[in-house]
């Protein structure tokens, strides 16, 4: 779509008397050579650093074409600035030859590389340049010392635009058509530098490698404009000089605003890619604290079944003998052996209790989905409670650490409803929605007053879980209507 807007606007240009190639504004030329300084500086400095922060050949290129066009313009920019466009034949009262050669052989130089730039991006050539600074250099040496050459020998160069049609430039009138007499060498060095910008369009416009050092759809766009900027220069070379603004200069302006735009936008690609890293090396230190703890946790399990478990079997079994070998005695006497061996049972109890929650499964191998509903028919099954589970399938299954607070979370809910709810049926559910994790636990029993005080509901310890997943406990209940616990995790929390 740029490419056929400009080209109407280059055919309406070429038809339209009334519209100028040109005005006559040295301010303005300055300022735009000095704008296109130091945007080509930034874009070649961008591409160097690129270069040395990822490698590739490509952003090496760039860089080297963009300091062409830093340098081309740097030059022209001193020249008027020091006062020296008038013996360097840049003078728009004064035009040389010499002028239309530097310009033509920039960017010829600057589309050749962007074109070489873009062919080894699109052909995957990954070879790591082995003189970088070298190839970064040497294009913008060459164009100061081929120039030098070619000013010692002025007088014996090629004539690329008649002197008498040049002179006529500082003649407002007659910047309302094309140049006329256009020799065949500028047409040849600056028709060569159009090719090589749509080369360098195709092979970006191809390429689907690593990102450029501006976005390539940014690029794309600047390079239609420098294209069609090269086109201008050879209907109406005035640009060059010192003085006047041609259309050439305005769309070699587009370009440079189109490369802010794309540095701009870049930057923020960057941050974004940046910011992901960051969050994948927190993912990674997550897991690495994951697999940690839980396999502090089955060290603890270990100790604990090895340990206390054991112990307080033992005790068990001594305490049974000890009870048979006593026989019978008062009713008082009973009565507490009777509440010493409850209170063992019960400790036993917790300690095996304590030993599967800390092991969770998740030392076996067993995931998420796997592990809740064996926890659940166990449950059940010790029980006699109905529970039924739901689990969506595009539910994010939750990791380690993250797994076994969130069962534990799960495991006091059901122990509240065996112990207050009076109830005769558990639902249990695992669903997503709006990027959140949803895990119920909902019972059809007496419920109660949330907002009152039950120290024996535990509500404050599954809170705390909940914060540490990152996530948030919602328990939603009234007397006579039933419970209902639900964690909410963000989505991104359950990714990691």
């Amino acid at each position: 779509m740029t490419a056929f807007a400009l080209s109407f606007v280059t055919l309406a240009f070429i038809a339209i008397p009334s519209l100028r190639f040109s005005i006559l504004a040295p301010q303005l030329d300055l300022a735009l050579n000095t704008i296109g300084t130091v945007v080509a500086m930034a874009v070649a400095t961008l591409g160097y650093v690129r270069f040395r922060e990822e490698g590739g050949t490509g952003s090496l290129v760039e860089a080297s074409a963009f300091l062409v066009l830093a340098t081309a313009s740097l030059v022209n920019t001193t020249a008027i600035v020091t006062g020296a466009d008038a013996s360097l034949g840049l003078a728009i009262n004064n035009p040389g030859q010499m002028p239309l050669y530097f310009w033509a052989a920039a960017r010829l130089l600057s589309a050749g590389l962007l074109a070489a730039g873009a062919l080894s991006r699109s052909a995957h050539w990954t070879e790591a340049a082995r003189h970088p600074r070298a190839l970064l250099s040497l294009p913008t040496v060459l164009l100061v010392l081929g120039c030098s050459l070619l000013w010692l020998v002025r007088d014996q160069v090629p004539v690329l635009v008649d002197p008498a049609t040049l002179r006529q430039l500082a003649d407002e009138s007659f910047s309302r058509l094309p140049l006329p007499g256009i020799n065949l060498g500028i047409l040849l060095l600056d028709g060569t530098a159009a090719v090589l910008l749509v080369v360098a369009i195709v092979g970006y416009a191809r390429d689907e490698g690593p990102p450029t050092l501006v976005p390539r759809s940014y690029l794309l766009v600047g390079l239609v404009f420098a294209a069609f900027s090269q086109i201008h220069f050879i209907l109406y070379p005035a640009g060059v000089y010192s003085g006047p603004v041609s259309t050439g200069d305005a769309l070699r302006v587009a370009f440079y605003l189109v490369l802010v735009a794309g540095i701009q936008a870049g930057t923020r690609d960057d941050l974004h890619r940046l910011r992901s890293a960051y969050a994948r090396l927190r993912l990674l230190a997550a897991s690495e604290a994951d697999r940690t703890a839980i396999a502090e946790r089955a060290r603890l399990a270990r100790e604990l079944h090895d340990g206390l478990a054991q112990d307080l079997w033992t005790m068990k079994l001594e305490f049974d003998r000890l009870v048979g070998l006593l026989g019978s005695h008062d009713a008082s006497l009973d009565g507490q052996l009777g509440r010493l061996g409850r209170t063992l049972d019960t400790t036993m109890l917790a300690a095996r209790d304590a030993v599967a929650a800390l092991r969770s499964g998740f030392d076996a191998g067993l995931s998420f989905a796997d592990e809740l509903p064996r926890r659940l028919d166990a449950f059940a099954e010790s029980t006699g409670y109905l529970v039924d589970l739901e689990q969506d399938p595009s539910a994010a299954q939750l990791p380690g650490v993250f797994a076994a607070d969130a069962l534990r979370i799960v495991d006091e809910a059901l122990h509240n409803v065996q112990k207050h709810a009076d109830a005769t049926r558990i639902r249990v559910r695992v669903s997503v929605r709006a990027e959140t994790l949803i895990l119920s636990v909902d019972d059809n029993g007496r419920g109660f007053n949330p907002s009152g005080s039950f120290s024996g509901h535990g509500l404050t310890g599954m809170r705390e879980r909940a914060a540490l997943l990152g996530g948030r406990l919602e328990i939603r209940s009234a007397p006579g209507d039933g419970t209902s616990v639900r964690l909410h995790l963000p989505v991104a929390t359950v990714s990691e």
